[in-house]
């Protein structure tokens, strides 16, 4: 496995039934918690509308290939007792050969 340097949180939509209700229920639930992983930070200078330059983000998450993580997954990052939101942004490339694998993130909350 690759340096690992922080732990990750997967979050996935689960569906229930209420027992009281009998209405249908859908809630994050942990999938996997504490999960040694890395996460790796790239910027690009690209211009929005011709004029205005805008800094665009790649947020990659280095995960163990046996971790699943759909599109759509919450991952929440903790490093250095900070903890990050993010989103699975698309499908894993994975590595078997490595036993990793990238996923592609967004961030979920973003604070001014």
């Amino acid at each position: 496995m690759l340096l690992t340097t922080d732990t990750a949180t997967i979050k996935t939509l689960t569906t229930s039934i209420d027992d009281t209700t009998k209405e249908t229920v859908t809630t994050w639930n942990a999938t996997y918690t504490d999960q040694p992983c890395r996460l790796s930070y790239k910027s690009a200078p690209a211009v929005a509308d011709g004029i205005t330059p805008v800094i665009a983000q790649e947020i990659l998450l280095f995960i163990d290939v046996t971790v699943d993580i759909p599109p759509g997954s919450k991952v929440e990052v903790t490093r250095h007792s900070t903890t990050t939101k993010f989103r699975a942004s698309g499908e894993a490339k994975k590595y078997f050969f490595t036993g990793h694998q990238e996923v592609s993130l967004t961030l979920e909350e973003v604070y001014a």
